[in-house]
């Protein structure tokens, strides 16, 4: 499958800034809040390449999938529920501890020269966004006829 290829500019910035909390401890009693950087895999098929991504608590209105000039652009956000907390005064949506993730993703996957970009499909289900990337039929081997004498 080497001619599907992920590019995540933001990787190495999101595993730091998870390492961040790690080394220098909790805060002021609210854990630093992590990007949101959905996880995702990619399978291929005889007939199309297929991409999961895991996106738990999305609706279909908070993810963009498109194709632009040979690359698939899948981008989204999500937000942070706001919910009447007790904490401390004047603080609004104060937790003593979270590990949840919140924010605007980004994943690009440069696509092989052999898929049809125009009959890509998207769907989420469960928390995972499933996309179907269609390859081209390959062509029927065909005799050609001799002309001449």
């Amino acid at each position: 499958m080497g001619a599907l290829a992920l590019f995540d500019p933001f990787k190495e910035f999101n595993r730091l800034e998870r390492a961040l909390p790690n080394l220098f401890g909790q805060w002021g009693g609210s854990e630093l809040s992590q990007t949101f950087s959905p996880s995702l895999e990619i399978r291929e098929d005889a007939e199309a390449y297929r991409v999961k991504v895991e996106v738990p608590g999305l609706k279909k209105d908070h993810i963009n999938v498109s194709v632009h000039d040979g690359v698939l652009h899948i981008s989204g956000e999500k937000t942070e529920e706001k919910v009447k907390t007790e904490g401390k005064e004047g603080e609004a949506n104060y937790y003593s501890y979270s590990e949840r993730s919140f924010g605007k993703f980004k994943r690009s996957l440069s696509l092989p020269e052999n898929v049809v970009s125009d009959q890509v499909e998207a769907e989420v289900k469960d928390g995972v966004l499933s996309i179907k990337i269609p390859k081209q039929a390959k062509p029927e081997p065909k005799t050609i006829e001799v002309k001449g004498s």
